[in-house]
């Protein structure tokens, strides 16, 4: 088990390929004080991360900018 210090408001998991038996499952959320946004990989149980997939530094931070100056 990988522990990922980090902690995150919004997640979502979902399964890759959706239609294929032997799926893989990932947890997507946003981290590091939503800075980031990280991929994680599910172990078979769903209850552990087995590994980090990525993680796409400022991308949060590059939303809320946005959404600020779209109102």
């Amino acid at each position: 088990m990988v522990q990922l210090k980090s902690a995150a408001r919004q997640e979502f998991i979902g399964q890759w390929p959706p239609i294929i038996a032997a799926q893989t499952t990932y947890l997507l959320y946003a981290s590091d004080n939503n800075q980031n946004f990280k991929i994680s990989k599910l172990d078979a149980n769903y209850y552990n991360v087995d590994s980090q997939t990525s993680v796409i530094p400022g991308s949060f931070a590059f939303l809320a900018k946005r959404t600020r100056h779209a109102n």
